[in-house]
């Protein structure tokens, strides 16, 4: 089956990636924030479990995982802002790609359309 996702930095085609408790510490795999050690770079994660991600989504941006106890993890987003989220949360490891989007000058009006 094959469907879309937010493509982490360093994935390239034909690699594979899983998702769920089990899945590897790897770039791209998503797994619940509380199977991810401190200090891990992560990107889409969801603010409630099962409601899908909606933190950290932009081209190139990321969280890092400061703390952890049993309920809740706080991650510094890339703003420096702190969160303080589930543990049963699921993420994406690594930052995502296409970093250099925020450099494109539109020149002209209608280059945007």
């Amino acid at each position: 089956m094959l469907s879309y996702i937010l493509a982490p930095k360093t994935l390239s085609v034909g690699d594979h990636i899983s998702a769920g408790p089990s899945a590897e510490l790897a770039e791209g795999n998503a797994l619940p924030v509380g199977n991810c050690p401190i200090g891990t770079l992560i990107h889409n994660i969801e603010l409630k479990p099962g409601r899908g991600g909606q933190l950290m989504r932009a081209a190139g941006t990321h969280a890092k995982i400061i703390k952890k106890d049993r309920a809740h993890a706080i991650v510094r987003l890339h703003s420096g802002k702190l969160y303080s989220i589930s543990t049963q949360s699921m993420a994406t490891i690594g930052i995502v790609s296409n970093d250099s989007h925020k450099n494109i000058k539109l020149t002209k009006a209608g280059q945007s359309r």
